[in-house]
C-alpha cells in the first residue's frame, strides 16, 4: 500500500543487526516500522524523509554480514 517515510533511523555505512528499526513509514493513518531482515550494513537509502513510497520502492539497500 501506498505510504509516506516519516522518520529514517539510519545512515549509509552503519551497521545494522536483525531486527533493528530502519525507518517508519505511515500507510492509512497507521505507523509501520521497517525492520532490518538480516544483520549488516546498510549501503544506500533511496528514500528520503516525507517521501511517498509504493510497495514495490526498494527503501534501503543492505549488505549481509559475512562470518
Amino acid at each position: 500500500m501506498p505510504g509516506k517515510v516519516i522518520k529514517i533511523n539510519v545512515r549509509e555505512g552503519e551497521e545494522v543487526k536483525r531486527g533493528s528499526l530502519l525507518m517508519i513509514i505511515e500507510a492509512m493513518k497507521m505507523e509501520n516500522m521497517i525492520l532490518s531482515p538480516l544483520n549488516g550494513k546498510v549501503d544506500k537509502i533511496n528514500v528520503s524523509v516525507n517521501d511517498r513510497v509504493e510497495i514495490s520502492n526498494p527503501l534501503v539497500h543492505l549488505i549481509k554480514e559475512t562470518d
